[in-house]
């Protein structure tokens, strides 16, 4: 199954946050799945770092996308058709 991640749960997920619930954590741990990341959460995370809201634990420009590719992390582009209504 491919799941998309939001930025609330990738980040917890990273951080090992409780308030991931314990199905979410094991179906994003779960070899049979495919994790995938928006482009948009890449922005987002961008946004809070530059205003001091997020801190991460490497500079972002290693975090995005590369950490994440390492971890076998898919990043989802975006384009126009994305954004039809």
């Amino acid at each position: 199954m491919r799941l998309l991640l939001d930025t609330h749960a990738l980040i917890w997920f990273l951080d090992n946050e409780p308030r991931l619930s314990t199905p979410a954590r094991a179906a994003i741990e779960s070899k049979d799945n495919e994790n995938w990341v928006s482009l948009v959460t890449g922005w987002e995370m961008a946004i809070k770092v530059s205003l001091g809201k997020l801190r991460l634990p490497i500079d972002y420009a290693e975090f995005f996308p590369g950490k994440l590719a390492s971890l076998g992390f898919n990043i989802q582009t975006i384009d126009a058709r994305h954004l039809h209504i």
